[in-house]
């Protein structure tokens, strides 16, 4: 049965390719899960960022970088001791397991899709990559104008939950009004 392999990789320079000074993530957890029958199976990355799923039956997956998700083993994983449950969520693992991020870099974040979709034929699927590239990320509050004030009130659900009907129950007024003021 067919292999699907991959790596999660510190993408220094953020080029969205592996290059020389880029490095694989430790222990990242990757969902490989399949969309029809829902059954999954969860692998940590080795010492290189590799991961693999054996035994791969053919059919439509989904293959997540899911930081957080619990219950991986190490890579290998065979795909025969999957199990029903949810879709995983897409989660970037915390710039701590890069290894020698560039210098003020605070967390991850992703250069390509936490899900990649795939079809399994009969042969091997390799090179399904996660590239995540280190951010600089930088408290609102260090970089708003001073005159700037910051409300917790979710415009949005003020109005309405952004349904603004009441405007589709004005414009056949405006029309009577438009028509009215050309008669004059």
């Amino acid at each position: 049965m067919p292999t699907i392999s991959g790596r999660v990789v510190l993408d220094r320079d953020r080029s969205a390719m592996i290059n020389a000074g880029d490095s694989g993530i430790v222990n990242v957890p990757v969902v490989l899960q399949n969309t029809s029958s829902g059954l999954r199976f969860v692998v940590l990355t080795d010492a290189n960022g590799n991961y693999s799923f054996i035994n791969v039956p053919n059919g439509d997956y989904r293959i997540v970088q899911s930081f957080g998700t619990l219950g991986g083993v190490p890579t290998p994983g065979n795909f025969n001791n999957a199990v029903v449950g949810p879709v995983p969520v897409g989660t970037n693992p915390p710039i701590s397991f890069a290894t020698n991020p560039p210098p003020g870099s605070t967390n991850l974040d992703s250069l390509i899709p936490d899900t990649l979709l795939v079809t399994v034929t009969g042969e091997d699927l390799t090179n399904e990559n996660f590239l995540d590239g280190p951010v600089i990320y930088t408290p609102i509050q260090n970089i708003l104008d001073p005159c700037v004030s910051v409300s917790n009130v979710n415009l949005i659900n003020v109005v309405d939950n952004g349904t603004f009907v009441f405007f589709l129950q004005v414009l056949p007024l405006i029309r009577v009004l438009q028509l009215n003021l050309t008669q004059v």
